[in-house]
């Protein structure tokens, strides 16, 4: 069985979380400023108060040792694409890309999502748009740079492509152009994983799509019996 950790990409500064959430603003500013919900609560912080960028070499190096050290086949990027060729939070990819003495095998997990400010009222901060094929052609050619990497995990051949949220309407048409731009560029085909936002018992119908899903333990095991988790092999739990 292999095992894969996700990685979360917003550990470094960036120019739309300056403006939204104040200059300097990363994901450690939320955890700096966490409170106990009760008196014993141990809050969580990083070993030895490593507070790292993930724009730093030696941290990317350092993650990837973690990786090897533990036994962890991969890291699974969340990769913000909202269309239009608007991205954020690309760089540590963009980086690992370029890093290529970093022996990190890793593949994405588009979080096809709009960004969004607060709860439960959301104030949409950039909405995640699909387009038609020219848009499609232009998130293909971004991320074929990284199918091409060694490095980017594959099957036979076949780039692994996760996605965050599977009820779009242009899925089926959109997956079907990667699929097809995949065999172009050589690849048998792309393997798709559905996200874990999904509703359990629409997975016969989705299966055809996509090869297997991953799950929120928290969301969804209620949901199922854990017989039936112990004997799928399609069904990735985090």
């Amino acid at each position: 069985m292999k095992k894969y950790a996700f990685f979360l990409p917003q550990f470094y500064e960036i120019e739309e979380n300056n403006k939204w959430w104040g200059k300097g603003f990363t994901e450690w500013t939320n955890i700096k400023k966490a409170q106990r919900f009760y008196k014993e609560q141990v809050l969580q912080k990083p070993l030895n108060d490593n507070y790292y960028n993930l724009l730093d070499k030696d941290t990317m190096r350092w993650q990837t040792k973690v990786m090897h050290d533990y036994s962890i086949d991969g890291l699974i990027y969340y990769h913000y694409y909202f269309g239009n060729s608007k991205m954020i939070m690309e760089k540590p990819a963009e980086n690992l890309l370029k890093w290529r003495d970093i022996d990190q095998s890793f593949f994405f997990c588009w979080a096809n999502h709009s960004f969004t400010k607060g709860w439960p009222k959301k104030e949409i901060l950039v909405k995640q748009e699909y387009g038609d094929r020219d848009e499609w052609e232009k998130h293909f050619n971004y991320m074929l740079q990284f199918f091409k990497d060694p490095r980017y995990l594959k099957e036979n051949n076949k780039p692994l492509f996760m996605l965050f949220k599977s009820d779009f309407e242009q899925k089926n048409r959109m997956m079907a152009y990667f699929d097809s731009r995949c065999k172009e560029e050589g690849f048998k085909n792309l393997i798709m994983e559905m996200g874990g936002l999904i509703v359990l018992k629409k997975w016969k119908m989705k299966k055809r799509l996509f090869r297997g899903m991953c799950l929120y333990v928290s969301q969804h095991l209620k949901h199922m019996h854990i017989n039936m988790l112990r004997t799928r092999s399609d069904i990735l739990i985090y």
